[in-house]
Parts: structure tokens; C-alpha cells; sequence
């Protein structure tokens, strides 16, 4: 696959693998997901990438689900090791509608040799 934006003079070539596997009963959710792959900017070289995510998710009654997720990332770079993300985050969803979800989340993420990040996201999605 080849991705090319407009204006740009750098294209990437990229190649991903991803498995996820879910898990259900009636008020619990387990997925677990990795994920393979390269990048192969032009005319250098090939960049791996791999990584993984554990997240259970629990229905609180028919509008509430709380959940908590493992995210683990790792990616070389053209000079020196390759940086690897981890850390975990909390949520809360909310469904508005049936095709309109609220989200509130805490990420603890941490990159090698920096500090824990510690960031909120607020996400509103609609599905249609």
C-alpha cells in the first residue's frame, strides 16, 4: 500500500498485520488486539512496528460501561533503539442514543526514558 497526501514529496510505503479477539458475556467485554507491520519510507530503510492492547469493558446498566485498557507500542527509528509507549487507561462511556456515545478517558502512557504522560480524552462519537 502506498500513501501519498497531497503535497507531499515523501511517500511511504507501509505494510500491517492486525488479530483482535473478542470475548463476551452479557455484561462484560474482553478483546485483546496486536498488531504487525513496516514502514518503508522511500528510499531508505525498513522500519518495524509492533505492538498489543488487553481491554475488558463492564456494562454498568443499558447507558454506562466503564472500562480499562493495556496499550503497548513499539517502533524502531532510523537512529538509535526503537521507542516503545505503554501504560494503561480508564474510561467511562455513556450512550446518548443508540448511535451516540460520550466518552471520558485517562491515559497513563509512558515512553522510554520520559515521564509518565498523564492525559484526558473526551471523545463524542456518532454512528450513522
Amino acid at each position: 500500500l502506498v500513501v501519498d497526501t497531497e503535497g507531499s514529496t515523501d511517500p511511504i510505503d507501509y505494510e500491517r498485520i492486525a488479530l483482535f479477539a473478542n470475548c463476551y458475556s452479557p455484561r462484560t467485554k474482553g478483546t485483546a488486539g496486536m498488531l504487525w507491520g513496516t514502514d518503508r519510507p522511500d528510499g531508505e530503510s525498513s522500519l518495524g512496528t509492533h505492538g498489543g492492547f488487553l481491554l475488558g469493558e463492564l456494562l454498568l446498566n443499558e447507558r454506562w460501561a466503564g472500562y480499562a485498557r493495556y496499550d503497548y507500542a513499539s517502533r524502531d527509528v532510523p537512529v538509535g533503539d526503537a521507542e516503545t509507549t505503554d501504560g494503561p487507561t480508564i474510561g467511562l462511556s455513556f450512550w446518548a442514543q443508540t448511535q451516540v456515545r460520550l466518552t471520558l478517558e485517562t491515559q497513563f502512557l509512558k515512553t522510554a526514558d520520559a515521564s509518565r504522560d498523564r492525559s484526558a480524552v473526551a471523545e463524542l462519537m456518532w454512528a450513522f
